[in-house]
């Protein structure tokens, strides 16, 4: 796998002060769909010098991953990356610290044997802890890669966190749709004044003293074949994109593309699963039992929000796909592992999908990181 970023010519940018959110530039970047993204990628593949030869099926056997996040600096090498925002972890305000949130965590509840309309083998969940909720804090939709990590390896029942440290407020009410940043809400607490939506590009991203830093947003992606670098469209989208290639760089941070891999130690025979791109399954929300026996697990609870529309794409012979509902980003399942050890389990399905159809895995749909349940 080859890793890439897709640098918009107008795109919205984040000031970060000691790793910090301080300010946001708005700006316009098209968020593709997965298999959107997968096509516009196999369709540079095909329109390649080294493509002679190819039929549509090799086309489409190119796995695709992503895509994610990612902040470039001034040099456009990726300095953070971002991934939706996972769905067990609850942010209410803090009464005696304002710029300060209480994260509970959501975790699998006893079965009670009240009235449901869960399927029955499903557990139903609640927050971890049974101190009563608070108001909910300011919203943050994406979590910065490492504080992904350490929710996957080591999630607390309930601790202390700055929505600003944590990651990026939402762009729009859905990921799905392009992404236009406007002022983020108040009690975020930055200090940049009124940003009209869709305004001028920012001007090139700068680094100041103390760690001040102006990164601009990029999407990040990894391809299963090599991709000239150079500008092109992604699926039909108007704004020009710059397709640069990343390779990790020894000892030194911030030149990778690539999500580093998950180090987790699940035990006791359970694994917590989020998903980092929206998940295509034919039973709605939940992946189809067949997809869980091969993988060799059940399914024991989830979180699911609000599912996304994804529009359908024009075919060769000039109709439309049906649209689908997709299992949003960041959703979260609990899954038992049937045979062997949660760990190795872990270990060997990181970045894997729940998807029924091999072809919907391939184009990058419901790709998971595996966590300590």
């Amino acid at each position: 796998m080859k890793y890439y970023t897709l640098r918009p010519e107008a795109r919205p940018a984040v000031r970060l002060v000691e790793a910090e959110l301080v300010g946001i530039e708005s700006g316009w970047m098209p968020w593709p769909s997965p298999d959107a993204l997968a096509e516009s990628v196999r369709g540079w593949v095909g329109a390649g010098a080294d493509a002679g030869g190819q039929t549509l099926g090799d086309l489409q056997s190119i796995p695709i991953c992503g895509p994610w996040l990612v902040g470039i600096d001034v040099d456009a090498r990726p300095m953070a990356q971002w991934v939706p925002a996972p769905a067990d972890a609850w942010l209410e305000a803090s009464a005696d610290a304002p710029k300060v949130a209480v994260r509970t965590r959501l975790v699998p509840q006893a079965a009670s044997g009240a009235a449901s309309d869960l399927p029955d083998d499903l557990l139903p969940t609640g927050l971890a802890t049974s101190r009563p909720r608070g108001p909910a804090a300011a919203a943050v939709a994406w979590w910065c890669w490492t504080d992904m990590l350490a929710w996957l390896a080591q999630p607390e029942d309930t601790d202390r966190v700055r929505p600003t440290r944590l990651g990026l407020p939402p762009f729009t009410p859905d990921l799905m749709g392009p992404i236009a940043l406007a002022r983020p809400p108040a009690d975020w607490k930055v200090d940049t004044g009124p940003v009209a939506l869709l305004a001028p590009p920012p001007a090139s991203p700068r680094r100041g003293p103390r760690g001040d830093t102006t990164l601009r947003l990029a999407l990040g992606f990894g391809a299963g074949a090599p991709l000239a670098e150079g500008w092109s469209h992604v699926a039909g989208e108007g704004h020009p994109f710059a397709i640069d290639e990343h390779h990790p760089a020894t000892g030194t941070e911030g030149e990778f593309a690539a999500l580093s891999r998950p180090e987790v130690s699940p035990t006791g025979g359970r694994v917590r699963v989020i998903l980092l791109t929206p998940g295509a399954f034919a039973r709605g929300a939940l992946p189809c039992p067949e997809r869980l026996a091969a993988l060799g697990v059940r399914l024991v609870a989830t979180v699911v929000g609000r599912p996304h529309n994804a529009p359908g794409w024009p075919a060769r012979d000039g109709e439309h796909r049906p649209c689908r509902r997709l299992a949003p980003a960041g959703s979260v399942y609990w899954l038992d592992v049937l045979d062997g050890d949660a760990g190795a389990w872990a270990r060997a399905h990181q970045f894997d999908s729940l998807c029924d159809l091999p072809q919907d895995r391939l184009d990058g749909l419901g790709q998971f990181v595996v966590g300590v349940a």
